[in-house]
């Protein structure tokens, strides 16, 4: 799968995840509102906890807006041998057993895999560690208290 075929994909995929958070957003307000949920008694919260769920909802909604924006307004880039590893690159990393591992250093939605290609962010620790390394370099990083080690094969 090419950059422009990944980026579409975690578009789409966030589009999915907000268009599902309005739904979400929409079932709780009626609930919140609901006669049957209006509180009879001081003790009676279900109304108040709707509303809370509600808040928190379109907190995340809000967030989901962002990803969606970073991802569009993200120019794609090319890498290649002499490049250094920078937001849009497709990373190939070797660990010290010799498996690969395939990532995409995405803007936002930092976890997402997409086709066996995981999505990180440079704020990340694996994000930080590469960003400005080139084909060769290796880079470590503290996982679980144990030094992982890796070395970067392909920018693409």
């Amino acid at each position: 799968m090419n950059k422009n075929e990944l980026v579409k994909v975690i578009l789409e995929r966030l589009r999915g995840d907000y268009q599902e958070s309005l739904d979400a957003i929409n079932e709780t307000a009626e609930t919140a509102t609901h006669e049957e949920n209006i509180a009879k008694s001081k003790y009676d919260t279900k109304s108040i906890e709707a509303a809370y769920l509600v808040e928190g909802q379109i907190k995340r909604n809000g967030e989901l807006e962002a990803e969606i924006a970073a991802y569009q307004a993200m120019r794609i880039r090319s890498f290649g041998k002499k490049s250094r590893a920078l937001l849009s690159a497709l990373i190939k990393l070797e660990d010290e057993s010799g498996q690969t591992i395939d990532l995409f250093m995405g803007p936002q939605a930092g976890g997402m895999i997409i086709e066996g290609v995981q999505v990180i962010t440079p704020p990340s620790p694996l994000g930080q560690a590469l960003l400005g390394k080139y084909c060769g370099d290796e880079v470590s990083l503290e996982l679980e208290g144990k030094i992982q080690k890796y070395r970067v094969l392909d920018l693409n």
